[in-house]
């Protein structure tokens, strides 16, 4: 976010803030999902007497839709910077410098 301060718009701190706020939502989500499959939570790797688990489709589907944030989270973060830097004043060397180190992260 230091990066977006001499740009002079919100919208890139709101695009972040969105970005650290939904991978927040996902990784909760996935969690929540595999703590509470199965009970007692020991039913997971062993067999225990009254223990039950839910079916393994849901975690499938948890696994998706957090796959699915994950790489939406992964693409804004990579492309973000292409305007960000664009805005700065900065010499075109210097932004050339840093957009070759952010894309590094692409890799």
């Amino acid at each position: 976010m230091r990066l977006t301060a001499g740009t002079g718009k919100r919208i890139y701190k709101w695009i972040l803030s969105g970005v650290i706020l939904l991978s927040c939502i996902g990784t909760i989500t996935r969690v929540a999902a595999y703590t509470t499959r199965c009970k007692p939570f020991a039913a997971a790797w062993e067999q225990v007497d009254h223990g039950h688990c839910n079916p393994a489709a849901i975690l499938t589907n948890v696994t998706w839709f957090f796959s699915g944030v994950c790489i939406f989270t992964d693409w804004v973060c990579a492309i973000l910077p292409i305007f960000v830097i664009r805005q700065l004043s900065l010499p075109l060397r210097t932004k050339i410098q840093i957009a070759c180190i952010l894309a590094l992260g692409m890799l």
